[in-house]
């Protein structure tokens, strides 16, 4: 009875290890959830925008105005510490041209799909509509990126509605971001505090 008594009190773990037990399963379930709901929002942009729901701008490039687009691209990206193209576009497109289209939460350059995040600032440089945005990088990191799409000729007053759509959404998210981070700080101290009362009960039986 001794015997197992002593084996029993040698293999239990100690209190930092429960700790962090507890801890690493908590962040191991987030994790999971928050990728299952980033690809359930993917998915969803992608089929609101193939239904035409929240729409911003949309245009149809023809192989002339794609010519011009390519051989601007080379000047947007001369720039000291421009960024580089996010899209992998061709050098030739069909006869019939192709469709940009733009949401508050998407676009897609003919096949090609991207989701924008509520960051997201245009501008446009001649024929080229560029959007940079911040994505998340790793597990807590976040990175700056460029997407170059074609504009077509005209295209100010479609741009001018873009930037005053995504300033306006940028302002409303730096707002929700501070709620939100206030929320979870109430939560994170309050979980810490269950685990230490938890642990000191159990350190008391």
């Amino acid at each position: 009875m001794l015997v197992a008594f002593s084996i029993t009190e040698k293999n239990r773990p100690s209190h930092v290890e429960v700790i962090m037990g507890v801890l690493g399963l908590k962040v191991a379930i987030v994790g999971t959830v928050l990728a299952i709901v980033s690809h359930v929002r993917v998915v969803r942009r992608y089929d609101r925008l193939g239904l035409g729901m929240g729409v911003l701008a949309r245009w149809r490039i023809d192989e002339a105005r794609w010519r011009v687009f390519r051989e601007s691209l080379a000047e947007v990206a001369q720039p000291p510490r421009a960024l580089p193209n996010e899209l992998k576009l061709p050098v030739e497109i069909p006869w019939e041209g192709i469709d940009v289209i733009i949401s508050s939460d998407a676009f897609c350059v003919g096949p090609e799909f991207q989701p924008l995040e509520k960051n997201a600032v245009v501008r446009l440089v001649g024929p080229v509509l560029e959007i940079q945005q911040r994505v998340p990088a790793g597990r807590y990191g976040t990175r700056l990126v460029a997407y170059r799409l074609p504009a077509p000729e005209k295209a100010e007053a479609d741009v001018a509605r873009l930037t005053e759509h995504f300033t306006t959404q940028a302002t409303h998210s730096r707002n929700r971001v501070r709620k939100i981070a206030w929320v979870a700080l109430i939560v994170a101290v309050g979980a810490l505090v269950w685990i230490v009362v938890w642990v000191m009960s159990v350190a008391r039986r």
